[in-house]
């Protein structure tokens, strides 16, 4: 008959994964789901054999770097997830109905490089991207840093805002000229696609957010609001 592990052992097993240097709680939680089952199934087995052995048995199945590579694939996976989620809202964008909103996003921009110089146009709306990184990369760290109450793989590794400001520093860097020289409505375009994408990136990190709150609740103050 299966033993199942009393809260005591449960919080003990959380202890174990912090000592052996797993700091995110959302891996922990992993970890303690599987080395609990893990643990009842070798009690089952030999019910002679108490928690302290069945955990040390199943730690040494890990092999000698023991939990150093579980962090490592629950980052990646992560990460891999919340690329498809972005991707899949910067393609609900150019879906009905949104798509008459990136429309007009782009006829915005058509008429703005049609009565405006284009390098004006180009480094207003550059800057307008920097600061708009810049207000929500702020606004991230402040949340987390007031309601967060432990960490999670599922928001400290993942994209930032700043980071997308690369792409079109690089961008015009490189094609800036041949850029210029283009017709206005392919200029509107690629803007509107760039501007799209930042967007995406917005929404998206958001639903990081309140899924994390939902999963984890633990992890956040009883106040905080996604």
């Amino acid at each position: 008959m299966k033993t199942e592990l009393t809260t005591e052992q449960v919080s003990q097993l959380f202890e174990f994964t912090r000592k052996h240097y797993v700091e995110y709680y959302d891996v922990q939680v992993e970890l303690v789901d599987h080395l609990a089952s893990s643990i009842e199934n070798e009690r089952e087995q030999n019910p002679n054999l108490s928690f302290d052995e069945a955990l040390n048995n199943i730690f040494r199945g890990f092999g000698i770097f023991g939990f150093d590579g579980i962090t490592e694939q629950k980052a990646s996976a992560t990460n891999k997830k919340q690329r498809k989620h972005w991707q899949k809202t910067f393609i609900n964008l150019l879906m009905w109905p949104n798509m008459l909103k990136s429309f007009c996003l782009y006829a915005v921009l058509y008429l703005l490089f049609t009565y405006l110089p284009k390098e004006f146009s180009l480094i207003t709306i550059g800057f307008l991207l920097i600061g708009f990184s810049i207000y929500f990369s702020i606004k991230e760290f402040l949340y987390i840093k007031r309601n967060l109450v432990k960490k999670l793989v599922l928001i400290t590794n993942r994209f930032q805002y700043l980071g997308l400001v690369n792409f079109p520093i690089y961008f015009f860097r490189f094609f800036g000229d041949w850029f210029l020289s283009q017709h206005i409505w392919i200029i509107s375009l690629v803007i509107s696609v760039i501007i799209l994408v930042f967007i995406a990136y917005q929404i998206a990190s958001r639903k990081v957010f309140e899924e994390a709150r939902i999963l984890y609740p633990e992890a956040f103050k009883s106040s905080a609001l996604a």
